[in-house]
């Protein structure tokens, strides 16, 4: 009698610390980077930094950067916009296109020999 393989979707402390790990990184990195928005954009005048930034990020929406979900969210119809709408993607577009954030040297995360 052969040993049955475990299924893929079996629970196991790996799969279960991976999910946590993936929650904190997701979720913690969201609230972080929102915050960092909000510095930047406060939600008092969000309305008007976005609209003072349309030519940029329509620009964003031709070249498919961002998507017509993610756009309804900035320029939400009948709405004011609202940062904790933003999700992690949307919110490190706009910190590196409207923020004047960079995006990291990735040679400085790399290992020396």
């Amino acid at each position: 009698m052969a040993n049955a393989e475990p299924s893929p979707l079996a629970s196991s402390r790996e799969k279960t610390n991976g999910s946590k790990l993936n929650r904190l990184l997701i979720d913690g990195g969201t609230t972080v980077l929102r915050k960092i928005f909000d510095r930047h954009h406060p939600p008092a005048n969000l309305s008007s930094s976005l609209n003072a930034n349309y030519y940029t990020l329509h620009n964003l929406l031709r070249r498919r950067v961002l998507n017509g979900h993610q756009w309804g969210k900035l320029f939400p119809p009948g709405r004011i916009p609202d940062s904790n709408t933003f999700d992690i993607t949307l919110l490190f577009l706009l910190l590196t296109n409207i923020c004047g954030l960079s995006l990291p040297n990735r040679m400085a995360y790399q290992a020396i020999p």
